[in-house]
């Protein structure tokens, strides 16, 4: 019995992976957006559950910074997207413009923890 013909049988191939699925965002999602030191826009939404699910389950054995590149990679929008190739190759000062922006989106940058959470 070949694997087709074998309904409980599924043989995972390169095409069924989705390593950084990039997730919608709607027109009530807060926008964080940063300019860098060669003029390129960089745009993030903010975070939600299913990004923290993703960085739980898809990147539990990645360091710290490899998380937050394939983070900010996952939570930048059309308008302002950037890869984590293309920010492994940034300089630091813009590589502290991105992970600023990215505390931004999560929420993690403000002084004060929010007594309703």
């Amino acid at each position: 019995m070949t694997e087709d013909q074998n309904p409980r049988v599924k043989v995972m191939r390169a095409t069924d992976t989705r390593p950084e699925v990039e997730e919608e965002f709607s027109a009530e999602d807060e926008l964080f957006s940063v300019t860098l030191s060669n003029g390129r826009f960089v745009e993030l939404r903010e975070m939600n559950a299913s990004d923290l699910l993703y960085l739980e389950k898809s990147l539990s054995n990645a360091g710290d910074m490899e998380r937050s590149l394939k983070l900010a990679s996952r939570l930048s929008t059309p308008n302002g997207k950037i890869t984590y190739d293309e920010m492994s190759k940034l300089k630091m000062k813009d590589l502290k413009k991105i992970t600023n922006l990215l505390g931004k989106a999560g929420g993690t940058d403000e002084e004060e923890e929010d007594p309703n959470f």
